[in-house]
């Protein structure tokens, strides 16, 4: 559905010679349908970069924490705010996975303050434990801290889904958890959800991201410091497109089963080669290479592009992700990889 989007827009003024919406009032009706939740709780913005930006610069926090390593651009955000970064540092022995300590370092912020969290994490690919995200959750709430969680990559994993609280839906827990569908459901004034089309439909370019909370002050506020006309009318018709595609719902799941097997399937492969696999539940895998393989270089000389990730807090030199790919891109890989390592060690 998107591509017939895209091949019908390509020839039509409309999408070049015209405004678009000041504010994408259509979007957010979308989002809201097929979420189940009202509409005043959903901000919209360029891609979820942004709307990280305009969440840090509207709460101007004095303090944030954030994962160890994480997605570099909560980081950079705080820190053009002047905000001061505590870092909770994930242990490479528990392949970066969050564990109860990260209680302790919430402890160390006020009210006012935020975190940031990822699940699955970027650049690991590991979930949140559930049990440690609901204890997050509930002591952010309680010392008034804000708790953004980032479920950009979260409809890639078979887990627990987390929606804001539903449409007609009343509940007086803070957390109600549905474990027939594994579903989260947050009644809370602290907790943003943070997600973004990019990542499962493949639409990078076309930037458009979005939130969720029940703290309709906060969303109000969000939605003052939208800048008018600054998401194109193409990208506002394909998140409509994609939020009232009825295959939806079945095109996600079979994702979710399409890149589990996938994974394990090259994680498998992977294991043979001197590399140190960390376990992922995403569709990417970080691996530290123990060869002295400039592997960036030598990739790309069979037209393989792998993400460095030595900028990453806690990795540095030798510390490479790759995304899982189709069968035929897998094979391809792992075919040049037996080149690059010998034989012998596949």
């Amino acid at each position: 559905s998107v591509k017939d989007v895209l091949k019908n827009s390509a020839s039509k003024f409309e999408f070049y010679m015209n405004y678009p919406p000041s504010y994408p009032r259509e979007v957010e009706r979308s989002l809201a349908e097929c979420n189940n939740i009202d509409s005043n709780k959903i901000s919209i913005g360029v891609g979820a970069s942004e709307l990280i930006d305009r969440l840090i610069r509207m709460i101007n926090p004095k303090q944030a924490l954030l994962l160890s390593p994480c997605f570099s651009e909560y980081e950079r955000c705080l820190k053009n705010q002047e905000s001061q970064i505590i870092y909770h540092k994930l242990s490479k022995k528990n392949n970066f996975c969050v564990e109860t300590n990260i209680y302790s370092s919430i402890d160390k912020l006020g009210r006012g303050d935020i975190f940031f969290i990822c699940t699955p994490n970027n650049p690991n690919g590991l979930l949140v434990p559930l049990d440690i995200l609901l204890g997050c959750i509930e002591l952010c709430e309680n010392k008034g801290i804000y708790l953004v969680i980032d479920i950009s990559f979260l409809d890639f994993t078979k887990s627990y889904d987390i929606n804001v609280l539903e449409k007609d839906m009343i509940i007086d827990k803070l957390i109600y958890h549905d474990k027939t569908l594994n579903k989260l459901i947050i009644n809370t004034q602290y907790t943003v959800l943070l997600n973004t089309f990019t990542k499962l439909y493949s639409i990078p370019s076309l930037r458009i991201g979005y939130c969720f909370s029940n703290n309709l002050e906060l969303i109000k506020h969000l939605n003052k410091y939208y800048v008018p006309w600054s998401i194109s009318t193409l990208a506002q018709n394909i998140a409509i497109t994609i939020c009232e595609d009825k295959s939806r719902t079945k095109w996600i799941e079979d994702t979710k089963e399409v890149v589990f097997m996938l994974r394990e399937q090259l994680i498998k492969k992977l294991s043979k080669f001197p590399l140190t696999i960390y376990k992922s539940d995403a569709n990417f895998i970080l691996f530290r290479d123990n060869s002295n393989l400039d592997l960036i270089e030598e990739l790309l000389k069979y037209d393989i592009s792998i993400r460095d990730c030595s900028n990453y807090r806690e990795l540095g030199k030798n510390y490479y992700r790759i995304a899982v790919k189709n069968k035929k891109e897998n094979k391809y890989l792992l075919s040049v990889l037996y080149k690059l390592y010998g034989e012998k060690c596949g």
